[in-house]
C-alpha cells in the first residue's frame, strides 16, 4: 500500500526542520510513518502538536524531559 501524501496547500505556512538526526533514527521513524499509512512530515507533525498539547509540564518541558531545579524558587502565592 503506499504511503498517504498530504495535498498541495493542505499545510499552512510549511518550514522545513532542519535537525539531523542518526540514520537508524530517522529510518525507523519512517518505518513506524509507513505503517500508518501517513507521511514522515505528517507524523512529526502529530507528535509536536501532541507533545505540546498534552504532554507539557507547568515549567513548559516535556513530561518524559528532566524538570528545572526549583529548591531555589520563592513561593508565588495566588490568593
Amino acid at each position: 500500500m503506499a504511503t498517504r501524501r498530504r495535498r498541495r496547500g493542505e499545510v499552512l505556512d510549511p518550514k522545513q526542520l532542519g535537525y539531523l538526526v542518526s540514520g537508524s533514527t530517522k529510518d525507523r521513524f519512517d518505518a513506524v510513518a509507513n505503517l500508518a499509512d501517513i507521511g514522515s512530515s505528517e507524523l512529526i507533525e502529530l507528535l509536536i502538536l501532541r507533545m505540546l498539547d498534552n504532554e507539557l509540564t507547568d515549567q513548559g518541558i516535556p513530561l518524559w524531559l528532566p524538570q528545572k531545579d526549583r529548591s531555589e524558587e520563592l513561593p508565588i502565592n495566588t490568593a
